[in-house]
């Protein structure tokens, strides 16, 4: 059996895989980077005195990545305490978007994350073949 031809789509194979996970996590992290933006500025328009919409948009961050069987991922979630209270932040950010007994329910967030997945998937597929170009042209591809 002769294999003319194969080594080099194995050395492109090869070369996809190194870059492969670099390109992906690049693009995911800009992706999250424009929901986590969406959802700063739709806190923005919550009815609280502003030194607790400011903590609250700074509560919000980009989890660092994990790698699954299925692929890797991130999430974005809310950390920290409020300065005078004390009280944990993502408590009160899930008392909001349920509501309570006592707090209206307002769902920001819910509206943040749907109104930002197109221009996510947008960012993120600029990034990725940013990127891509970028490495491919460093390594000579």
């Amino acid at each position: 059996m002769k294999t003319r031809g194969v080594e080099a789509e194995l050395k492109i194979l090869e070369q996809a895989g190194k870059i492969g996970v670099p390109v992906a996590k690049f693009a995911l992290y800009e992706g999250a980077r424009v929901v986590a933006d969406r959802i700063k500025a739709a806190a923005g328009g919550l009815p609280y005195k502003p030194e607790t919409v400011a903590q609250i948009q700074n509560a919000v961050g980009i989890a660092k990545f994990k790698d699954t069987l299925d692929g890797t991922g991130t999430s974005i979630s809310f950390d920290g305490y409020f300065a005078e209270s004390h009280f944990p932040i993502p408590y009160f950010v899930r008392e909001i978007e349920r509501g309570t007994a006592l707090i209206r329910k307002r769902p920001f967030l819910k509206k943040a994350v749907s109104k930002s997945e197109a221009e996510a998937k947008a960012a993120m597929d600029a990034a990725g073949t940013a990127k891509l170009e970028e490495l491919t042209s460093k390594n000579g591809g």
